[in-house]
């Protein structure tokens, strides 16, 4: 289940860029659901049982990064949540008198007095409902991606199919912007958007999708130098290792021919032999 799920991610990886940046509704819904199936995956994956004490466990990835996911959607939870006037008032005087003019005419007046109602902090509830739900997505799709990415290999694996990617949308955007086509895919752009914006909608959406290939990149590059640089120490120190036995076995055996060529003396008959 564990290799599924990192298929779907890479899947995801792929198709999110090229899908015009994941920005409609179709594409991110897309998205959302492979996530899900993903972590779906992993968690069923990672449910154990404890031999010793047979209860069932389940692993949860520990980043530093975990802190901030839980705050914001505590946060993002909190805004969504009813409470009562008095809070309301303490933490936001602006929804307060939002909640008051969502009131009928007759309630106005009495609204303080009466303790059933309740008022949320933000005034306009769907955004913030699509923020929680997008947050949890991505979330999900961090700590899936911490689960999965697990060794050498895999690694190497995202990583050049995120670079590939990258590649890709700028070589498609440079030919798309200055030959005069001025395509994404099947979507013709405006006359007056002259940016290079690959697949995507929006170019700072781009943008920030080619800083973060750079930065791949050169942190990949960094990784490849260093794991040059400790080879070659390895195999210095190899081939130092290697000549310094080689040296000490060739001293031995000239000590030896030497101390067999000195190692005669004479015995009481005069007669030379060997000790």
């Amino acid at each position: 289940m564990e290799k599924a799920a990192f298929i779907i991610y890479l899947i995801i990886l792929a198709l999110s860029p090229l899908l015009f940046g994941a920005v409609h509704t179709y594409a991110y819904t897309i998205m959302s659901l492979g996530v899900l199936c993903g972590s779906l995956l992993l968690v069923i994956t990672n449910i154990r049982k404890n031999p010793k004490s047979g209860v069932y466990q389940f692993e949860w990835p520990a980043t530093s990064l975990n802190v901030v996911f839980y705050m914001l959607l505590v946060f993002l939870i909190i805004q969504l949540l009813p409470l009562p006037v008095s809070l309301v008032k303490i933490l936001s005087p602006e929804a307060w008198v939002a909640g008051q003019k969502s009131l009928p005419a007759s309630d106005i007046m009495t609204a303080e007095a009466q303790s059933g109602i309740w008022f949320a902090l933000s005034s306009y509830a769907y955004p913030v409902r699509m923020s929680l739900i997008r947050w949890t997505v991505y979330g999900l799709f961090f700590l899936g991606l911490c689960r999965v990415l697990n060794s050498q290999k895999r690694i190497e694996t995202a990583i050049f199919l995120i670079l590939i990617i990258g590649c890709f949308e700028t070589f498609y955007g440079l030919a798309e912007t200055y030959s005069g086509s001025l395509h994404i895919w099947w979507f013709k752009k405006p006359l007056r958007s002259r940016a290079v914006t690959g697949t995507y909608i929006n170019s700072n959406h781009f943008a920030g999708f080619m800083e973060m290939g750079f930065l791949l990149a050169a942190a990949y590059a960094a990784g490849l130098s260093e794991r040059k640089k400790k080879r070659k120490v390895l195999s210095k120190q190899k081939s130092s290792l290697r000549s310094s036995l080689t040296q000490f076995l060739s001293k031995e055996q000239t000590f030896s021919k030497r101390a067999s060529s000195a190692a005669y003396v004479r015995d009481p008959n005069g007669i030379n032999d060997l000790q």
